[in-house]
């Protein structure tokens, strides 16, 4: 009984630590995202300039 009590315990920390990793690279893909937003901000400030000189 003990031993399926400590296998249980193993499982939900495996779970956790599953679950915990995942949101990380969730959070992480989303800054990924973000920050290619950004770029395409500062790559879009030149096309401004050429219409104003146009």
């Amino acid at each position: 009984m003990k031993i399926w009590l400590k296998s249980k315990f193993v499982m939900l920390k495996i779970l956790i630590y599953l679950f915990v990793t995942d949101s990380m690279l969730k959070i992480a893909a989303y800054l990924k995202k973000r920050a290619r937003k950004n770029d395409t901000f500062s790559s879009q400030a030149p096309d401004k300039r050429k219409n104003v000189a146009f």
